[in-house]
């Protein structure tokens, strides 16, 4: 059963460490399995006030393929970096 990590960045206060962290993440998450649906900065709301600046989809096989990239050691090397550069918000989707 397919499963998909939607992921909202809500703000960016750090641009360059951002930029280091999806240069990072891309290959991790390809390695666990991950494919990358879409990245868009190009959002627009059909009601109510759209308050993401950027939307990512991954795709996974399942949910264990998603929850052993994302707690991997590299994953966890890195992840920092995210942290401390957005606010965000992620969902798992379970098809």
């Amino acid at each position: 059963m397919s499963t998909f990590l939607l992921v909202q960045i809500k703000q960016i206060s750090d641009q360059v460490m951002y930029n280091e962290y999806v240069a990072q993440a891309r290959p991790i998450v390809r390695q666990h399995g991950g494919e990358y649906i879409f990245t868009s900065e190009r959002l627009g709301s059909m009601a109510g006030q759209c308050e993401t600046l950027r939307m990512v989809l991954i795709k996974f096989e399942n949910v264990e393929r998603l929850q052993t990239c994302f707690k991997s050691a590299e994953y966890a090397k890195i992840k920092h970096l995210r942290e401390n550069s957005t606010v965000s918000e992620t969902v798992i989707i379970e098809d």
